[in-house]
């Protein structure tokens, strides 16, 4: 019970105390000559009002420790809210933390691609034809053209022609050199030389990967010197 209410009910029992004392001053022969079902009447009767007053004191103490317990529930409540915000905000936080080091990561492996496919195109070798010319021998007609290597060194070097021709000048080369240039022969089935042929130059880069390279090479038929005209096929 609240302090203010114990006062109050312990300053009004003491005055209905003394009012009593007053109500049956000198009466007390009286009283003990009643019956004992009197002297219970009596009793009941005398301190009836005092049970009221403190039932009345503990409904208020109740009323007032309701509010108490309400308030104190709202705080928790409150609390709760807090946590909950504080919460929410630290996952936020954590999410927006996560898609940073996603977005870090996927750069870096970008980054990372980038450097493999630049070292990737570093080793490869790079063929280029220089000018296409051809010569006659009697009923026949080859034709050749400069290759050279602009890229990385590459081995292994194979070249194969689709379909296959009358003659081809190199068909293997162990190793080729950057910067160094080859001479390439071919002659056709006719020396008309109107077959379009897809050249495939196959190696070993320097870096130890297997590629190739493809070419597609279109005669011009439209000429009166039948030249042959290249076309890397990317």
């Amino acid at each position: 019970m609240s302090r203010k209410l114990s006062i109050l009910g312990i300053a009004l029992t003491a005055a209905y105390f003394l009012l009593l004392y007053f109500a049956f001053q000198g009466r007390a022969i009286e009283i003990l000559l009643m019956a004992p079902n009197e002297i219970g009447d009596l009793l009941a009767g005398a301190f009836g009002p005092l049970a009221i007053l403190w039932l009345i004191l503990g409904f208020f103490q109740q009323g007032i420790e309701l509010r108490q317990n309400t308030d104190a529930l709202k705080l928790q409540e409150e609390a709760l809210r807090a946590q909950v915000s504080e919460l929410n905000a630290s996952v936020e936080q954590q999410r927006q933390l996560v898609e940073i080091s996603r977005k870090q990561m996927e750069a870096e492996l970008e980054t990372i691609r980038i450097d493999r496919e630049r070292q990737r195109k570093a080793a490869q070798p790079k063929f280029v034809f220089h000018g296409c010319g051809g010569s006659r021998n009697g009923q026949e007609c080859t034709y050749s053209s400069a290759i050279k290597n602009m890229g990385s060194a590459v081995t292994n070097v194979a070249f194969q022609l689709q379909p296959e021709l009358k003659y081809q000048s190199i068909i293997f080369v162990h190793s080729w050199d950057s910067g160094e240039q080859r001479r390439f022969e071919w002659r056709y089935h006719t020396e008309l030389a109107e077959e379009v042929t897809n050249l495939r130059i196959s190696y070993i880069d320097a870096a130890g990967i297997p590629g190739e390279s493809n070419f597609t090479l279109v005669p011009d038929m439209q000429s009166d010197w039948r030249s042959v005209s290249f076309t890397e096929n990317c």
